[in-house]
């Protein structure tokens, strides 16, 4: 999972990530270079070096990283999104997410037009435009309409308060991502692997938190073997190979559930891509005019779903 090997997995444990919508865990993607650069920035804030040391080292790192797990388009895109949010931090810069992935998509395709007719690409940019134009939008909709605690001044707070805030947030922002990400996921998975996954949305909800834990236990572990600490490191690889049973444990109980994995593919070729952009498009003009009800609220990527899986899909 640390190195994205999905070579690794067995035959049954490739399917079975498959069928519950979670195999992107084994692909290097932002969640992977999120966790990395995480771990480096308090490693290097712990160390007390000044900001003109930690950006060059930590990015450095960071590609070292990405180099290493073999220069996926996901890992790029997510290098560079990191690089630009790093940067703009250290020269207290506002960051656009929009400008930042569209950057990233620009740099790769630069380098490699091709990769814009790749899974990887297509799959990539997709779910995180998804997530950046719907997803935080949705969150920041439904914070906005409801605060458990709006009646009682914060400097009155006790710590349930701050804790039931602060789960509501997380929470909050969790669910509408995985809403926001699931129309697309969703035509990808048809197209690209003739397999649609209802239960993904449950299922990522509980593993991508676990599988942020084991990456960042394996990196832990890595991190005190090369320093010679090899008591910490088997301690932390233990961990990491506990939490990844879990994981394990928990794929083979969301796939038994009935519904949860359904076989598809689209009639024809151009129905994915079509309906894919279409998707993309739905999502660019809700987030541009604020999901208001002139651009019909947040039901256009809901309809563009809808049409492609009733009308584009031939099941079994």
């Amino acid at each position: 999972m640390l190195l994205g090997q999905q070579s690794e997995l067995s035959e049954e444990q490739t399917r079975l990530f498959r069928q519950s919508g979670t195999m992107h865990l084994f692909a290097i993607s932002g969640l992977h270079i999120g966790v990395i650069a995480v771990a480096l920035h308090a490693l290097l804030a712990l160390l007390r070096l000044p900001i003109w040391v930690r950006l060059p080292v930590s990015l450095v790192a960071l590609w070292f990283y990405v180099d290493v797990t073999g220069l996926a388009p996901s890992a790029v895109r997510s290098f560079l999104m990191v690089a630009w949010v790093e940067v703009a931090l250290a020269w207290k810069r506002p960051i656009n997410p929009v400008a930042t992935l569209i950057g990233a998509a620009l740099v790769v395709l630069a380098a490699d037009p091709l990769q814009f007719f790749t899974a990887s690409f297509l799959m990539s940019y997709g779910i995180v435009a998804a997530l950046i134009l719907i997803g935080l939008p949705l969150a920041e909709t439904w914070q906005q309409r409801w605060q458990p605690f709006a009646l009682l001044p914060k400097n009155t707070w006790r710590w349930w308060h701050r804790l039931g805030d602060t789960a509501w947030q997380w929470g909050s922002t969790a669910v509408a991502i995985g809403l926001a990400t699931t129309p697309v996921s969703w035509i990808c998975g048809v197209h690209f692997f003739k397999l649609l996954t209802p239960g993904a949305f449950f299922a990522n909800l509980v593993l991508i938190p676990a599988s942020s834990l084991a990456i960042l236990s394996g990196f832990v572990s890595m991190l005190v073997g090369l320093a010679g600490w090899s008591a910490a490191a088997k301690i932390f690889n233990f961990a990491a190979a506990t939490i990844l049973h879990g994981i394990d444990a928990s794929v083979r109980g969301f796939v038994a559930v009935p519904g949860s994995h359904v076989a598809g593919q689209f009639r024809a070729d151009w129905i994915g891509p079509a309906a894919l952009g279409a998707m993309i498009a739905a999502c660019v003009a809700g987030y541009a005019g604020g999901w208001t009800r002139r651009v019909g609220y947040w039901w256009p990527p809901v309809a563009v779903l809808a049409g492609a899986l009733l009308f584009g899909v031939k099941w079994g």
